[in-house]
């Protein structure tokens, strides 16, 4: 009872419609001014300029192969609504990087396992599926199937019969580390089910619904404000409720969604240009990984006419884009700080720390297209 009498308070409190939000076609440009960055940061050989200085235009070194496989991922969702041949382009040449970190798996036959510095970790296998996958669909072309499937087997492979990822990491011996991430679940799940749409595997229909339902029963009594912002399990969600309706999946996206839109900043905020934004100061990334979920959550939402919820997710989308698309270099920002011309569409930490990250920009990307 707790939970429907907070339901319908703050609907009534955010379902105004905001005054300040971001054209279609602002978005539509702050979209594409996002994917031509990261082509613009795509090197040959495939591996992206991971952080950036706008400044000087130094590349500032660092790297992470769950954020490669990511940013695949977002550069191929822009070329399925843009038709960017550049974008594909990128995305192949950094799928070629990618293969060179995949090995075949320890203690496990017929399994492939994406490696970063000698550890193998269940995001890094998740993504890497998820963007071979979303090649497949973007194009059409199934060279990638055999590689995706054979990363989804570790994948299953670690989830034990209560639905629970028992590794998610682990050394080249295959000795498991005690780490556990938040955020690895449902990165595979959502891969997982990119790839389900492909093959029509019930194996991995399965291991999300049973992922799904170890989560959900996992954070039950944990208070909605309390739960994570879990947009990869939203985006799983989403894609799972497509195919199997149960009303469980939409309850938790509605709980997780509510965390979500009651922890924005709002206006009145000292500085107008933070609202919409998250943490203080608000950043870009936490901004825009929230928004990508509030996007698959809503499309449950309206399969499932939740009609104050989605209200009131369609306003804090509102708010958060217009967030990113004011953060964003634009012609504008960038001429005011002279930074470099090479920076234009990147996403910064802040509004006053101006490091570009390469997942930084592949978020904003997917929160400005929208994909639900």
């Amino acid at each position: 009872m707790k939970y429907i009498f907070v339901i319908f308070t703050f609907a009534a409190l955010f379902s105004a419609t905001y005054a300040h939000a971001a054209t279609e076609p602002e978005i539509s440009q702050a979209a594409q001014l996002a994917g031509e960055y990261i082509v613009r940061m795509t090197g040959e050989e495939g591996k992206y300029v991971y952080e950036f200085d706008p400044a000087t235009g130094e590349d500032l070194g660092g790297y992470n192969i769950l954020r490669h496989g990511g940013t695949i991922y977002a550069l191929l969702e822009w070329y399925k609504v843009s038709g960017d041949g550049e974008a594909l382009m990128a995305a192949q040449r950094a799928i070629a990087y990618l293969f060179e970190r995949v090995i075949p798996c320890p203690n496990m036959e017929d399994a492939l396992c994406v490696i970063e510095r000698n550890e193998i970790k269940l995001g890094g296998n998740g993504l890497a599926l998820l963007a071979l996958a979303t090649y497949e669909q973007a194009t059409g072309d199934d060279q990638y199937r055999e590689t995706a499937e054979q990363l989804a087997e570790w994948i299953v492979g670690v989830q034990n019969e209560a639905g629970d990822f028992t590794i998610h990491k682990m050394d080249m011996e295959g000795r498991p580390d005690d780490f556990r991430s938040e955020y690895y679940p449902g990165e595979a799940m959502y891969g997982l089910m990119r790839l389900y749409e492909l093959d029509q595997n019930e194996t991995w229909l399965e291991a999300v619904q049973q992922g799904s339902t170890h989560i959900i029963a996992s954070r039950k009594d944990t208070y909605f404000k309390n739960l994570p912002a879990d947009h990869w399990l939203l985006y799983a969600l989403n894609e799972l409720h497509k195919v199997d309706p149960d009303e469980r999946y939409a309850l938790f996206a509605e709980r997780t969604a509510w965390q979500i839109i009651l922890s924005q900043v709002r206006a009145g905020v000292a500085r107008p240009e933070f609202t919409g934004g998250f943490y203080d100061p608000p950043r870009g990334a936490p901004t825009a990984t929230r928004m990508e979920g509030l996007h698959a959550a809503h499309a449950m939402f309206e399969r499932t006419n939740r009609t104050y919820t989605q209200q009131a997710t369609q306003n804090s989308l509102a708010l958060g884009i217009d967030f990113l698309v004011r953060l964003q270099l634009s012609d504008k920002r960038i001429n005011s700080y002279s930074f470099v011309p090479e920076s234009l569409g990147g996403v910064p930490a802040t509004f006053d720390d101006h490091s570009v990250r390469i997942d930084y920009v592949q978020h904003a990307l997917s929160a400005f297209i929208g994909n639900d």
